[in-house]
């Protein structure tokens, strides 16, 4: 948990302004909390590995690139076109 900690306080310092670091940063979230939010974010997107080249897409994403139909697109990943220019 300590190391857990320390990590998502070095992760928070590398994206915000330098400031005086302490736990407070974290927002009162735990380190629970803090997993499940992330299992959350990311439990719809697979890592897509070719030859030396990796990327990581969103399951619907990779339903338009594979030539699959789907009947609703999530609105945050835009249209058919934008998926595929991206």
């Amino acid at each position: 948990m300590g190391l857990c900690t320390a990590f998502r306080l070095w992760q928070r310092q590398q994206t915000a302004a330098p400031a005086t670091l302490s736990t407070a940063v974290l927002g009162g979230e735990g380190t629970a909390r803090w997993r499940l939010r992330l299992k959350e974010e990311n439990r719809d997107k697979v890592i897509i590995f070719l030859e030396h080249a990796y990327g990581i897409f969103h399951l619907a994403e990779l339903a338009v690139l594979t030539g699959m139909r789907l009947h609703r697109l999530p609105s945050h990943l835009g249209s058919r076109q934008t998926i595929l220019q991206r």
